[in-house]
């Protein structure tokens, strides 16, 4: 027999906003919208991707901020992209540095503005926000859709204890 090991697995989950659309007016304005993570989907946090769909001639007019159950904020991006219209992007801190298109002015998977592992080692449940700053008036949009991939390592197993006994194979 060998020495007993260890190993852990990492648990992804996606939630989604509910509370979309989000209509942004044409004026000066700052809109939010919440989503919700139940106790039963929670998790401790080890990864934060974001996943956003805004639609907004001028993106360069446009703050967006994230804001965790407790507090900590994290800017996706700030007044980028000039007159180039929406986005569609994926802000992970694996992604690559933000690059303007056409048309969504930001897409892809991108790097934020600040590093969303500030949320690293919170839990996931409660109430996250997702605040829009529109900074210039004469055109608006709409916070289409949005959420949030949390990923966490699970406790490893402890063989020890025969966690999981049934999985142990024994030689002859």
């Amino acid at each position: 027999f060998s020495n007993p090991s260890t190993f852990s697995t990492i648990f992804c989950g996606f939630s989604i906003s509910e509370s979309v659309p989000v209509f942004i007016p044409t004026q000066i304005a700052t809109v939010t919208s919440i989503l919700t993570v139940d106790p039963l989907n929670s998790v401790i946090i080890n990864d934060v991707n974001v996943q956003l769909n805004i639609s907004h001639s001028y993106v360069s007019d446009l703050n967006v901020l994230l804001t965790s159950p407790n507090g900590t904020q994290v800017q996706l991006f700030s007044n980028q992209c000039g007159s180039n219209n929406d986005i569609n992007a994926v802000f992970d801190d694996a992604g690559i540095p933000l690059i303007c298109s056409n048309n969504p002015a930001i897409s892809g998977t991108l790097i934020p503005a600040q590093a969303l592992s500030a949320f690293n080692g919170q839990v996931s449940q409660g109430v996250w926000t997702l605040t829009v700053s529109d900074t210039f008036d004469l055109d608006g949009g709409a916070i289409n859709s949005w959420g949030i991939n949390f990923c966490s390592p699970t406790p490893p197993l402890d063989v020890t204890k025969n966690e999981f006994s049934d999985l142990m194979i024994y030689p002859n």
